[in-house]
């Protein structure tokens, strides 16, 4: 009896030691799953619809650039003013419209975005775009993208000679014809000719802004009206600061300005250009009632400045 309950008390023993000593085996892994992070998207240059080679001054010059996104979701990103090296050439603006995919298109294949940019040229001889560079922000923004696009060479060419020839043999032929005319009047009148008054840069201004008001009113092209205004409110700066659109920036023109005038005109000036470029190149949709805006505003500062 004692040696049974010897072996029953050793064989419990046994058993409790190997269960205590028992553990689970739990597999250790130390490393971190991380979710994988969408690839940034990037747009690239797919193709481009040049100008010709010869212009005539005063004509509009249209370079259409593609550019291929990625993806499908592009509507967070805004382009932002190129930035330009231009040479005898002045940019009117620039439109922006999406490519639409065919039914059943891949999805990954992303979309196109096609960039029309208008130029002219004033006088006869070489011009070009030097540098064009392309940005695009997103969000609050934060800079995402940019894209080079290849450099632009033109040739201005000068008025035909047959035209200019004719043209000058008729004034010539209107002027012999004219002077027996004014002789007979002159005579008659016994009045000495009034000259013609001399516009001041602001009233030349203001009144090339209200014919194209008038012109707008009519024909409702609202990106011509806002290149319009760009234009004039750009050689206006030009003509009263010695400041060049094409290669001095904003800084540039609030420094100028602020030396001739108040700090308080060279800062509205500035904001004014930046409040058009914002227009420009937002992509959206022009209103009525901003353009009027853009327009009560200019011609109200430059009415100001004629006052002064």
């Amino acid at each position: 009896m004692l040696r049974a309950r010897y072996w029953a008390t050793v064989i419990g023993f046994a058993i409790f030691l190997a269960s205590g000593t028992a553990k689970a085996e739990i597999p250790l892994d130390n490393s971190i799953q991380t979710a994988p992070q969408p690839p940034p998207i990037s747009p690239q240059l797919e193709k481009l619809e040049q100008p010709t080679k010869t212009y005539r001054p005063g004509e509009t010059i249209a370079y259409r650039i593609f550019v291929r996104w990625p993806s499908q979701e592009i509507d967070d990103f805004r382009l932002s003013p190129p930035d330009l090296n231009l040479e005898n050439l002045e940019l009117l603006g620039v439109s922006q419209e999406t490519v639409s995919k065919p039914e059943g298109a891949d999805q990954n294949k992303g979309l196109v975005q096609v960039l029309t940019f208008r130029f002219t040229a004033q006088k006869p001889g070489k011009a070009s775009a030097n540098r064009f560079l392309l940005r695009w922000i997103q969000g609050g923004g934060t800079f995402t993208n940019e894209l080079v696009i290849p450099e632009l060479e033109l040739t201005i060419a000068k008025p035909p000679l047959p035209w200019l020839r004719i043209g000058i043999i008729g004034g010539g032929a209107l002027v012999i014809i004219s002077i027996p005319l004014l002789l007979v009047s002159f005579l008659k009148k016994k009045k000495p000719l009034q000259e013609a008054p001399v516009l001041s840069p602001e009233d030349r201004s203001l009144e090339q802004l209200r014919e194209s008001r008038a012109q707008w009113e009519t024909n409702t092209k609202h990106q011509e009206f806002l290149s319009e205004l760009t234009r004039f409110l750009q050689q206006y700066s030009s003509q009263k600061l010695d400041w060049n659109p094409s290669q001095d920036g904003y800084n540039a023109l609030q420094k100028k300005a602020g030396e001739k005038w108040s700090k308080k005109d060279a800062q509205e000036l500035t904001d004014l250009l930046q409040n058009i470029d914002s227009q420009r190149f937002s992509g959206a949709s022009l209103q009525q009632e901003k353009l009027i805006e853009l327009y009560q505003g200019i011609y109200s500062f430059i009415e100001k400045k004629k006052i002064v």
